[in-house]
């Protein structure tokens, strides 16, 4: 890899998680920040977190387990005395 490649990869990495270049040309205005947002693309609720502050993750990395529990079924067995 030249240094250009991976700039060039970089950037196309950064462009994937959403994050615009052109904010980011003129350096006397970047505003850079350390954080990224990253929105599930389903809705739910998150039951497990698998990352920690700091990881180094890429695309293929599971962060959280989200559930929609919109719908939900359950397949029990229930004595008749108990109802």
């Amino acid at each position: 890899f030249s240094s250009l490649n991976m700039v060039e990869s970089i950037g196309e990495k950064l462009k994937l998680l959403g994050v615009d270049l052109n904010d980011y040309n003129d350096r006397a205005k970047a505003n850079v920040k350390n954080t990224i947002t990253i929105v599930s693309p389903i809705s739910g609720s998150v039951f497990k977190i698998k990352s920690t502050i700091g990881m180094f993750v890429d695309p293929t990395t599971e962060l959280v387990e989200v559930y929609n529990l919109d719908k939900l079924y359950a397949d029990i067995d229930i004595y008749e005395k108990d109802i």
